[in-house]
């Protein structure tokens, strides 16, 4: 588990993103938030009990505010595993979990990891100001375009209204696996 970057500052290449949100993102203290994680309880992992107890450090974080966890390395040592596991304890601790698993024949398709990580929060998409529903209605294919595109900065916008309406409810996780495919 890493926190580094590569020389540009941007996560390589073979990099699963794992990104806690808490009540707000200034760093404050959320009341009642969790303080320590259950042990795992998923699949068995052999050699990867310094990973995942950074993993359980990272969502043991939770009331600190926004936070970012790179879990990077060569191909096929076990990313997505250890990727899955954290994923599998932020539920069991309670966290909404927002997930995407984008694929290389996705990587030129606008939006598609978006749509995955927004599946499920209809509720939360109604509580946003229109032209940012607007905007993310027609980025999820939801609605049909005007005479233009959604302009992306209205886009970013609408995703930023959405979590920030869940996290005023609970502790956030975004997981994203394989994010050099992510649009």
């Amino acid at each position: 588990v890493s926190r580094s970057r590569d020389r540009s500052g941007r996560a390589s290449a073979t990099a699963a993103l794992l990104a806690i949100l808490s009540a707000s993102w200034p760093r404050r203290p959320r009341a009642g938030t969790l303080t320590r994680p259950p042990p795992y309880s998923g699949a068995p992992m052999v050699g990867r009990q310094l990973e995942l107890d950074a993993a359980a450090r990272f969502l043991a974080s939770l009331g600190t505010g926004a936070g970012v966890l790179v879990i990077e390395g060569a191909p096929a040592i076990g990313k997505t595993t250890l990727w899955r596991a954290a994923v599998d304890l932020a539920g069991e601790c309670g966290v909404r979990v927002l997930a995407c698993r984008p694929a290389q024949a996705e990587a030129k398709l606008s939006y598609t990891g978006l749509t995955d990580l927004l599946s499920g929060c209809e509720e939360m998409l109604a509580r946003i100001p229109g032209p940012q529903r607007a905007a993310l209605d027609v980025a999820l294919l939801q609605a049909a375009p005007g005479a233009s595109a959604p302009d992306r900065r209205v886009i970013c916008a609408g995703f930023s209204s959405v979590l920030r309406a869940l996290v005023d409810e609970t502790p956030v996780l975004v997981a994203v696996d394989d994010v050099q495919w992510l649009d």
